[in-house]
């Protein structure tokens, strides 16, 4: 199951350019992946995948769209939990949606 990403556009449309710089379609998804840098130390990558895993993409769709192995996913995922204080992907989600508010109030 998916959950709607309604509320920050598509996980799919945020790039990190090289410059270090977030594109991504509405202010409130960039403003959440800020968030996620600023208050968890998240390096770009490990904020692109917590994006997707708050969206519950599957890991197998992560892996494809970032041409990543699944290891360097689980590597990623693994440092994303510790660095937010979580133990489990709907813990992740929780938490997400309260940041999401968070990213929310600021526009």
């Amino acid at each position: 199951m998916k959950f709607d990403l309604g509320w920050v556009g598509n996980a799919s449309d945020v790039r990190f350019r090289p410059d270090g710089n977030v594109r991504a379609e509405k202010p409130v998804l960039k403003r959440l992946i800020s968030l996620l840098q600023n208050q968890f130390n998240l390096t770009d990558k490990e904020a692109e995948i917590a994006v997707r895993l708050i969206g519950n993409e599957r890991q197998s769709d992560i892996v494809s769209a970032l041409s990543i192995s699944p290891n360097t996913f689980k590597t990623h995922r693994k440092r994303i939990y510790e660095k937010m204080g979580v133990a489990r992907q709907i813990d992740l989600v929780a938490l997400g949606e309260a940041l999401r508010e968070m990213a929310n109030r600021e526009f």
